[in-house]
């Protein structure tokens, strides 16, 4: 069960987790394109309940829908995604930065 030398499996980790009290564990940066493999690993991991908030700080969509000032469209597209990726709930991080640093 806890194979692996640096990283232990998911099993090691959900059992891990419920030693320590926990219940519930929020994977809290999920980016969207990878949120297939984030949902592999949530269903591999025993005892524990698990969600993933889905990463939009940076995302291209809602920085035009926001600076377009269009609401409606980016509470629509928020919805959409994280209906697509099965997200809990919007993760905003550093909101713009990577658009600073490109120009």
């Amino acid at each position: 069960m806890g194979s692996g030398n640096s990283i232990p499996t998911t099993f090691k980790t959900g059992y891990e987790y419920a030693k320590m009290g926990y219940t519930t564990a929020m994977e809290a940066a999920m980016p969207p394109l990878f949120s297939r493999h984030v949902h592999e690993e949530i269903r591999d991991t025993p005892i524990i309940d698990e969600g993933a908030f889905p990463v939009f700080g940076n995302n291209w969509f809602v920085m035009e829908y926001l600076k377009n000032r269009e609401i409606e469209n980016t509470a629509a597209y928020c919805a959409w995604l994280l209906r697509a990726t099965k997200g809990f709930a919007i993760k905003v991080v550093n909101p713009g930065g990577t658009e600073a640093w490109a120009w």
